[in-house]
């Protein structure tokens, strides 16, 4: 039995340390890992084979190319999702053969192109390695610089009308990945997501490093490689028995009533009169709801582009709902729309309105969506290259709007709220600067996945990036959903409340408010 193992691995190990199995199998790794929580610790392990392939004498043009490779497999896994907004009726697109090309082509090109900065991250590393412990941190922080520069990459790449030349969209770190652990998740503090992949690719640089170069007995590199992973889970478990307590021996300060609301609307954007009235009156029903749920809350907050307050608005009833409605309560709703502004330009608009005093006021949305809420020139080109310079126009004509130039929240009785639309979860730094700069206490996004008909893939993703901008921010979070579930994410990134996924929806959580800025559902 012993020959036959022995033979069978003479002919097979050449296969296995190939750098393009190695490469494929350290971004199928990355990818399942980013993808599926439960598979979280595979991350942990991912960039190993990798690693030993970086470690064994290429030369640094071979190491860009596979590193490109690995990314490409990687960000090929994690943007998957882009295939779940297939048929593309939203764009009115009814051409199958058309609407894959559309899809493969975005997905493909931003796929692509963001796993160059893998690749140079890999020929960097191949450069400057010196074989000693070191190493260890200089992989790891390369790697997250190389991350904040692959932000910069995406707003070169989707660059438009209406674009912003900013760093924001995050969606493929991977210290993301780390926000499937209870305890881990808790480092977001010390850095955000950057801070998490830091850890990830430290802990990897770490288990390649005693596997590979060490001088340790191969038997002791087993033992020591396998202790520090029982140690991590370990301290992750023990962690779940401190986490979310430091705040318990305060006194409350504050207790603030949340309503959350959810959807299922399709995807829209110009609306007949009948649909208008359809989806005003469902909105009406959910708002019954609440207002026979029990006490009324203090804050109701709807999904993305809900436009409940700006219909009431434009047919002059907004006031005069409310006065009869809540029978003079002061509750603050958050709502959004597109909307035109004094310029005559179209914005997505975040509106707060107090129902006691009848004050309105609003923020207009910064980071846009490509393709969604603006056209990238690269789409333009693409799609007069396949003739279709009337789409091209189209888009131009009914889903551009223009970006916001600064951040603004609301005060209900002494807690501020701090709210972002839809993408602007993405981003690293637009929450983080509405704590800065405006004192926020709670977090809250609004959002709509109708153009991705409900992808429980991107569903998944983003509540892992909800959680981490909770914990780095210590804030809860809320995020209000259409086509995807409501959920409430407490200041230790914890899900405490989800709503269902099929119809219409209110999910309630009481926010306890304590002193130092600390907040427990």
């Amino acid at each position: 039995m012993s020959d036959i193992i022995k033979n069978t691995w003479h002919h097979t190990a050449p296969f296995f340390n190939h750098p393009a199995v190695l490469s494929v199998s350290g971004g199928i790794l990355l990818g399942m890992s980013f993808n599926f929580s439960a598979l979280w610790f595979l991350g942990l392990v991912a960039l190993v084979p990798f690693l030993k392939f970086l470690y064994s004498g290429t030369s640094t043009r071979q190491a860009f190319y596979y590193g490109w490779l690995m990314g490409a497999v990687f960000l090929g896994i994690v943007y998957v999702w882009a295939w779940d907004s297939y048929p593309l009726d939203r764009f009115n697109i009814y051409n199958p053969v058309l609407a894959i090309l559309v899809i493969f082509f975005g997905w493909s090109v931003v796929a692509t192109v963001l796993s160059f900065f893998i690749g140079i991250w890999a020929a960097l590393i191949n450069r400057i390695k010196k074989r000693t412990m070191a190493d260890l941190f200089v992989v790891s922080v390369a790697w997250i610089f190389l991350e904040y520069l692959r932000m910069w990459g995406f707003a070169l790449l989707t660059i438009g009308k209406g674009s912003l030349l900013e760093p924001h969209f995050s969606l493929g770190f991977v210290g993301y990945i780390l926000s499937s652990n209870q305890f881990l998740l808790q480092l977001a503090s010390v850095g955000g997501v950057y801070a998490l992949s830091f850890v990830l690719v430290f802990i990897n640089a770490f288990v390649f490093w005693i596997l590979f170069i060490s001088n340790i007995a191969t038997f002791r590199k087993v033992i020591v490689t396998f202790s520090a992973i029982a140690l991590l889970f370990g301290v992750a478990g023990a962690g779940h028995l401190f986490i979310g307590q430091e705040n318990i021996a305060l006194e409350k300060e504050q207790e603030i009533t949340v309503a959350v609301l959810h959807t299922s609307f399709p995807s829209f954007l110009l609306l007949s009169e009948q649909e208008k009235k359809n989806r005003l009156a469902l909105l009406m029903d959910l708002m019954a709801t609440v207002r026979n749920h029990g006490e009324l809350p203090d804050i109701i907050i709807f999904p993305e582009d809900s436009r409940f307050l700006s219909t009431l608005l434009e047919e002059g009833k907004l006031d005069t709902y409310f006065a009869n409605y809540w029978g003079g309560k002061k509750v603050l709703l958050i709502d959004s729309g597109r909307v035109e502004n004094k310029e005559g330009e179209m914005v997505s608009r975040t509106f707060y309105y107090f129902t006691d005093t009848h004050q309105l006021s609003w923020s207009d949305k910064i980071f846009l969506v490509p393709q969604g809420e603006y056209t990238p020139y690269i789409y333009q080109l693409f799609l007069k290259s396949l003739g279709q310079e009337k789409l091209a126009s189209s888009f131009k004509e009914y889903r551009s709007s223009s970006p916001g130039n600064s951040l603004f929240s609301e005060d209900y009785v002494g807690t501020r709220i701090g709210t972002l639309l839809c993408s602007e979860i993405l981003s690293p730094s637009l929450y983080r600067r509405l704590v800065q700069e405006e004192d926020v206490d709670i977090l809250v996004n609004l959002s709509s996945h109708a153009g991705f008909h409900g992808s429980r893939l991107l569903y998944a993703q983003i509540v892992n990036v909800a959680k981490v901008h909770a914990v780095a921010n210590r804030r809860p979070f809320i995020r209000a959903g259409n086509f995807a579930p409501s959920f409430v994410i407490d200041s230790s990134g914890r899900l405490i409340s989800e709503s269902g996924w099929d119809g219409a929806s209110v999910i309630y959580n009481q926010i306890t408010k304590f002193p130092k800025g600390g907040f427990l559902p």
